[in-house]
């Protein structure tokens, strides 16, 4: 069970805390006592560092106790880029509090976005997505799938030097997985597990050199496998040359 963490600090220290921090007080920004003068920030942060929490809040505090506007501060700060939910409220005689979460990505969704583990897609600057999530992407409504899917699969891999970068599911059910060398597996619809421990167990001694430049293996055969295509080759090269069975 998750414990929340708070905590509060001075302007002057903000910026010397680690980013995990969960509270925050400004003191002394008016005389009036009547200002909202001290925010509590409540959650459990690793992303987010208190400076940026003072930026964007720093406007709203200015104001009266109950001129301070919650919405527009719960906005402010959930804009902030890993900020997923923000909730305000004031507490007499001066002060908000803000109980905060930040976004968890489990994957990244297709090339522009993440997912978390509940499947919320979101949106990270660039620089800021973690280099090595693995890629899913399906059809709208389907990240809880590809991501229950996702570690039963690696975990067949487990025993190997190989690993899935990124895994798709089509619009007919249809799985295909890539792994981190390129190679393209074609799991089908149906038996996708044992598809893949079969592949595990056998194609490195079956296909031996010829796995190391295949484009893909074709695992939609009830007793075998199909290799073909190279992963040199351009995208839009033939992938049925050179096809073996096996």
């Amino acid at each position: 069970m998750r414990t929340e963490r708070k905590r509060l600090l001075t302007p002057l220290s903000i910026l010397a805390m680690s980013a995990a921090i969960a509270a925050c007080t400004w003191q002394g920004l008016t005389p009036d006592q009547r200002q909202a003068h001290r925010m509590i920030v409540v959650g459990d942060l690793a992303r987010t560092t208190d400076a940026a929490l003072v930026d964007a809040a720093a406007p709203y505090m200015t104001r009266g106790f109950y001129e301070l506007d919650a919405a527009e501060l719960a906005g402010a700060i959930r804009a902030l880029p890993w900020i997923a939910e923000a909730t305000v409220h004031r507490r007499w005689p001066d002060s908000v509090v803000v109980r905060v979460a930040e976004y968890r990505p489990a994957a990244r969704w297709g090339e522009d976005q993440l997912v978390d583990a509940e499947g919320q897609r979101f949106e990270l600057p660039a620089d800021q997505v973690p280099a090595d999530l693995p890629i899913v992407h399906g059809p709208d409504g389907s990240a809880r799938e590809l991501l229950a899917e996702l570690p039963a699969l690696q975990a067949i891999l487990a025993g190997t030097d190989m690993r899935i970068g990124r895994l798709e599911l089509d619009r007919r059910g249809g799985w295909t997985a890539w792994l981190a060398n390129g190679l393209e597996l074609r799991l089908g619809r149906d038996s996708v597990r044992d598809r893949l421990t079969r592949f595990a167990r056998h194609a490195p001694s079956a296909l031996g050199a010829a796995l190391e430049t295949a484009g893909y293996v074709d695992l939609r055969y009830a007793d075998g496998f199909a290799v073909g295509g190279n992963r040199a080759a351009p995208a839009n090269d033939s992938e049925t040359d050179n096809e073996q069975a096996a």
